[in-house]
């Protein structure tokens, strides 16, 4: 079905767009204003832009599987709580902050 050609080309494809990913992902955490511009004048990786938003459901989804599978104590889950509340109002904050370089960038490169 596919000629040997045709399997390189796309693991070709595959390491570069995993690359790209991982570098702009890294870059968002990192430097963010640098990275955003990036992101907006290539528009192929925009949605790495609420890149937050899906860690914030990653973390949801992972505390309600975990605290339905894992009995944890009372004095513990106070500090579980408060670690997940800092996680959510940092990541939110992060996210806000993203998505207005975003549209500044998307309204400034449009000019």
């Amino acid at each position: 079905m596919f000629s040997r050609f045709d399997f390189s080309a796309l693991v070709a494809f595959l390491v570069w767009v995993i690359y790209h990913f991982l570098r702009l992902s890294l870059g968002i955490v990192i430097h963010p204003y640098r990275t955003t511009r990036e992101i907006m004048r290539g528009r192929w990786f925009t949605p790495l832009v609420f890149l937050p938003t899906a860690l914030l459901a990653w973390i949801f989804l992972s505390g309600r599987v975990g605290a339905w599978i894992v009995d944890v104590p009372t004095y513990s889950r106070d500090i579980l709580g408060l670690c997940f509340a800092s996680a959510l109002v940092s990541i939110g904050l992060w996210q806000m902050l993203l998505f207005y370089l975003s549209l500044r960038f998307f309204v400034g490169l449009r000019k």
